[in-house]
């Protein structure tokens, strides 16, 4: 295995060496100039100039990847410097390949590149972390958990899993949380392990009256499991961090948790009348969990107490979008639904409007309205968050994955299947609630809540169970 990524290795810099300039001689995985070409003009860009203005967009910049003889981009993913102190934001790309690209997401510059994994595992999430007070990037496999130096991408560890992840990681601190394959919820560790000497000294038969000091050679970084958490059923999203230290998990069999991060203490738990397919949204104090059951629900995130809950017309099995005071999902067969997340008094919900024209995933919304991706179509679709109707849609060609950077007001990432990458800045933004407005809001969803226990507490599911000792302190 080590001498395949070697040779990988060698391949990959022999491959690269025209485009990345002056190359460190010592460090085959790392690049002192960009290996990509990064433009801020108009030219060739994925969505045209008229359907940008429209959808309230301006190109940011381009950029164009290098690329292994049979291999594809395959993935692309933005990290923001405010959800991890001390790393600054980071745009990672991979290929089939296994190879990682660590980007500047202002200028769309390489910072380095990597060989990954290589051809015999697929990337299942790419993510940075301090660990001991340095930046490192985390290449997790499905077989085994590659780190890399967050500041050059050289591997400094490399680690077979206890159980294997199907989900992606929650990080915070140097722990990780994932849902494994064999179902559970699974903790581990990062940590620094001295690497010893491979020579042993000889000692001659006789009495050992001495034995030189074995010195170790350096260290590497390695992931431990230290906790694992069966759960009902089979993990289909990710686990989502709540407000503070908690963890929101649902499974297939309907199963909604709320974990402490630290200890693994469940504050609270509900199952509910069919699986769970879609991540769900969470905010500061409402989860907002769609099912097979068909219904959409917001749940109290301190308590597990359903706030309301809206029947749709289809089950629910994509994932929703909490944009300031809208909860936005789309009904396989109906279309994209709108509803106030915070339907105060009205245990059945209040929705807003359903645009049937519209079949993608809702990924952002700014001033213009709502955007949407559908990528068994191609679309990118503008949609009036106060009618529902469609304000502009433009088919993306040659696509292997667009994303939004944030849920509001978040820019657009657009990667190709040949190596070409584009962001587009929002140019009109959409006025988001301040930390004093929302102060009011909880308040007054408080005392609604206070004067009106006996109308909400038959919309409470009755398998839900809760242990106030267990919970974090506030």
């Amino acid at each position: 295995m080590v001498l395949s990524n070697y040779f990988l290795a060698v391949i990959l810099c022999l491959a690269l060496s025209p485009l990345a300039g002056a190359a460190s001689q010592n460090s085959p995985a790392s690049h002192a100039s960009p290996a990509s070409t990064v433009t801020s003009g108009s030219s060739n860009l994925f969505i045209g100039a008229e359907s940008l203005r429209n959808f309230g967009l301006e190109p940011a910049w381009q950029s164009t990847m290098p690329m292994l003889p049979g291999s594809v981009w395959t993935g692309v993913k933005f990290e923001s410097a405010s959800t991890k102190p001390g790393i600054s934001e980071t745009i990672f790309t991979w290929d089939s390949n296994g190879a990682i690209l660590c980007m500047d997401a202002t200028s769309g510059t390489v910072r380095w590149q990597s060989i990954g994994l290589g051809r015999v595992e697929k990337v299942v999430d790419v993510f940075s972390a301090m660990i001991e007070g340095h930046a490192y990037t985390i290449v997790f496999g499905v077989v085994d958990c590659v780190v890399l130096d967050g500041k050059t991408g050289e591997i400094v560890g490399n680690s077979r899993y206890t159980e294997m992840p199907k989900t992606v990681a929650s990080m915070y601190g140097s722990k990780c949380i994932y849902g494994s394959t064999t179902r559970k919820l699974v903790w581990a560790r990062f940590e620094s392990e001295r690497i010893p000497s491979r020579t042993q000294p000889k000692i001659a038969p006789g009495i050992i009256d001495h034995i030189d000091e074995i010195k170790d050679v350096g260290s590497r970084i390695v992931l431990r499991q230290i906790r694992a958490m069966q759960v009902t059923g089979s993990f289909q999203s990710a686990p989502v961090s709540g407000e503070s230290e908690t963890l929101i998990v649902t499974t297939s069999r309907g199963e909604v948790a709320c974990v402490h991060k630290d200890s693994g203490a469940i504050l609270w738990r509900t199952t509910l009348g069919a699986g769970i397919v879609a991540t769900p949204s969470v905010s500061q104090t409402t989860v907002y969990v769609g099912s097979k059951d068909q219904y959409l629900r917001a749940v109290e995130l301190t308590t597990g107490r359903t706030l309301w809950k809206w029947f749709a017309p289809a089950e629910l099995i994509l994932p929703s979008l909490l944009a300031e005071e809208l909860i936005l999902i789309q009904v396989p067969g109906s279309g994209l639904a709108a509803l106030r997340a915070k339907a105060l008094n009205k245990p059945d919900g209040e929705l807003l409007w359903i645009c049937e024209s519209v079949r993608g995933n809702p990924i952002n919304r700014t001033k213009e309205g709502v955007i949407c991706w559908d990528a068994s179509t191609a679309t990118l679709s503008l949609v009036d968050d106060h009618s529902g109707k469609v304000r502009a849609s433009v088919v993306v060609s040659n696509v292997a994955q667009l994303s939004s950077t944030l849920v509001v007001n978040g820019d657009l990432m657009v990667l190709a299947n040949d190596g070409g990458l584009q962001r587009y800045r929002v140019a009109s933004r959409l006025p988001v609630t301040t930390a004093a407005t929302d102060v009011v809001a909880k308040k007054a969803e408080a005392t609604v809540a206070g004067t009106g226990d006996e109308q909400t507490k038959d919309n409470s599911d009755a398998s839900t169970t809760t242990d106030a000792s267990k919970k974090p302190d506030a």
